[in-house]
């Protein structure tokens, strides 16, 4: 029976991964995944624990005594949550 080139090579590969040993490539599959942890571009990204949300900030005085649109807008592009009353 006649055979093409990538059969051949296909059945060559096929014979020596059958070639090695159970525990030889259990081996090396633990070895590939250790390796593959570290990468941190691919496969599934380890889980973090959630952070806390920080303790509010006490206003400091001289932003109690501020007021105006300028500041309030200023204070609202900065994130910044400042109580005006």
């Amino acid at each position: 029976m006649k055979h093409s080139a990538e059969f051949k090579a296909f059945d060559a590969l096929v014979g020596k991964v059958l070639s090695i040993p159970r525990a030889q490539f259990i081996q090396r599959e633990a070895e590939y995944k250790k390796q593959t942890a570290l990468n941190p571009k691919r496969g599934p990204k380890p889980k973090h624990k959630r952070v806390e949300a920080p303790a509010p900030v006490e206003q400091p005085p001289f932003l109690e005594s501020l007021s105006g649109g300028y500041f309030r807008l200023l204070a609202d592009q900065l994130g910044i949550s400042i109580n005006w009353e």
